[in-house]
C-alpha cells in the first residue's frame, strides 16, 4: 500500500467526520459529547497517520520534484537516481550508500547528513550544502559542485575524478589534500572543466 495513498485515505476519514459532526446539536449534553468524540477521532487518525508513514518506505520516485523535503529520514541504500531533488532538504538524513546517481541536487541541504558511501557520480550540486555532512566513501566521480559548501569531511570522500569543483567552499588544508590525491585528475563531462583546474591545483 503506497504511503500517500494511506495519506489520502486517512484525510478523507477525517474529513468525513466532521463534515458529519457538523450537524445540529440540540443539547449541551450532545454538544460535550460530539466535540469530545471529535478529540478522539483526531487523536485516532493522527497515530494512523503517523504509523503509515513510518511503515510505509519513501517512494523517491513520486516525490522527485514535489513538496517533500527529507530531513532528518532514514533513506539509505534507496534509489534517488536521475530524479530532480533541486532545494530540497536531506538535513540530518542517514543515507548510507543511497545512490544519487544522475541527480538533480542544485542547492539541496545536507547540513550534518550521514552520506558514507552514498553515490554521488554524475549528480548535479552546484551550490548544495553539506557543511558537517558524513562524506566517508562518498563518490564524486563526474559530479558538478560549482558553489557547493564543504567542510573537513570533504577529504574522506572516495573517488573526485572529473568533478568539477568551481568556486566551491572548500578549507584550504582540505584542497591541498585533494590536490595531492591519484583521483584530482579527468574533465567533467557536463562542464568541461578539468578538476585540478577548478581545484586551483595549479595555482601559482
Amino acid at each position: 500500500m503506497n504511503r500517500f495513498l494511506f495519506v489520502i485515505f486517512t484525510s478523507i476519514l477525517c474529513e468525513g467526520f466532521f463534515q458529519n459532526s457538523n450537524k445540529m446539536i440540540k443539547s449541551d449534553a450532545e454538544i460535550v459529547s460530539n466535540r469530545n468524540g471529535n478529540f478522539l477521532t483526531v487523536s485516532i487518525v493522527s497515530t494512523l497517520l503517523i504509523s503509515g508513514l513510518s511503515v510505509f518506505p519513501i517512494d523517491a520516485e513520486a516525490v522527485s520534484g514535489g513538496g517533500l523535503d527529507f530531513s532528518g529520514l532514514e533513506i539509505s541504500g534507496e534509489n534517488f537516481s536521475k530524479g530532480k531533488y533541486q532545494s530540497k532538504d536531506f538535513s540530518q538524513v542517514i543515507a548510507k550508500e543511497t545512490n544519487f546517481r544522475g541527480s538533480d541536487l542544485r542547492g539541496a541541504r545536507f547540513f550534518k547528513a550521514d552520506l558514507e558511501e552514498a553515490d554521488f557520480t554524475g549528480s548535479n550540486l552546484s551550490a548544495a550544502s553539506m557543511e558537517g555532512a558524513n562524506l566517508s566513501g562518498a563518490i564524486f566521480t563526474d559530479a558538478v559542485l560549482e558553489g557547493a559548501y564543504f567542510s573537513q569531511t570533504l577529504a574522506e570522500v572516495r573517488d573526485i575524478k572529473g568533478s568539477d569543483f568551481t568556486d566551491a567552499s572548500i578549507r584550504k588544508d582540505v584542497q591541498k589534500l585533494l590536490c595531492k590525491r591519484d583521483d584530482a585528475k579527468g574533465t567533467n563531462p557536463t562542464t568541461g572543466i578539468e578538476t585540478r583546474e577548478s581545484l586551483l591545483c595549479d595555482f601559482k
